[in-house]
C-alpha cells in the first residue's frame, strides 16, 4: 500500500484552515473491483484528491465505481466528489458533483444549484456512476447503475472546455469517513476507447498529473 498524506496547500481554492488534513491511498485491503482500489480517508478532515491536467474536454463522458460507505451520511453538507474546472475562464472550481445523504446534485462552484436534487436513496455498497456533459449543448446527464437520474439543461458560460479535474474529496469534509474509487475513465463520443483510464492496478497514482499535494 502507497500512502499520500495531505498537507495542508490550496487552502485559498478550497477554504481550508491549516490544522485539517486527510489522505488518500491505493490499496488492495478493501477493494472494489479487481486488486486495487483508491482509498480516501477523511476522518481527520480536510481535502485529498487526485487531479488531471491539460484536458480540452467539451463533450465527454466521465464514468467510475464508488462506494462512499459513511461519506454521506457524516456530511450534512454533501461530499464534492469530482470537481471539473475551466483554469482559463475563472480560477476556482466551476462544476461539482455531489454525493448528499441519499441523495446526488450537480452544482456550480459558487455553490448555486444549477441542477436538480433527487431524492434518491443510495444503498451501501458499490454504485456505478456516469456523468455526461455537452458544454456547446448545455447539457448534463447523470446515470447511477445505469438508471438516467438527471437529465438538464445548464448554463455553462463563460466555460467552453474543461480542462482540470479532481476526483476524490475534493473540499473540505471534515470528519467525512472513508470511501473507495475505482475505474475512472474519461471517454469522448466517437472514440472507441476511452482517452484516459486508471483502474489503480500499478498500485499508485502515476497516471494522474497530480496528487494533492
Amino acid at each position: 500500500m502507497r500512502l499520500f498524506t495531505i498537507s495542508c496547500v490550496f487552502f485559498a481554492a478550497l477554504e481550508l484552515s491549516p490544522c485539517q488534513a486527510a489522505s488518500l491511498s491505493v490499496t488492495s485491503n478493501m477493494p472494489i473491483a479487481g486488486s486495487f482500489s483508491l482509498e480516501v480517508d477523511a476522518s481527520g478532515g480536510g481535502a485529498a484528491y487526485v487531479q488531471q491536467n491539460g484536458l480540452a474536454l467539451s463533450d465527454f463522458v466521465i464514468a467510475f465505481d464508488a462506494d462512499i460507505g459513511s461519506v454521506a451520511s457524516q456530511s450534512a453538507v454533501g461530499v464534492p466528489l469530482l470537481s471539473l474546472i475551466d483554469t482559463s475562464a475563472e480560477p476556482r472550481i466551476r462544476y461539482q458533483l455531489r454525493i448528499m445523504p441519499n441523495s446526488v446534485i450537480f452544482i456550480d462552484g459558487a455553490e448555486t444549484i444549477s441542477a436538480q436534487v433527487f431524492a434518491n436513496e443510495l444503498a451501501p455498497g458499490v454504485h456505478a456512476y456516469e456523468l455526461a456533459i455537452d458544454i456547446a449543448t448545455g447539457t448534463v446527464d447523470l446515470s447511477i447503475d445505469g438508471m438516467p437520474l438527471l437529465s438538464v439543461v445548464n448554463d455553462f458560460s463563460p466555460t467552453t472546455q474543461i480542462n482540470q479535474l479532481r476526483f476524490g474529496l475534493t473540499a473540505n469534509s471534515a470528519q467525512a469517513g472513508t470511501m473507495l474509487l475505482d475505474n475512472f475513465s474519461i471517454s469522448v463520443p466517437g472514440q472507441p476507447m476511452p482517452v484516459f483510464f486508471d483502474g489503480f492496478e500499478s498500485g499508485n497514482t502515476s497516471m494522474w498529473s497530480a496528487t494533492v499535494p
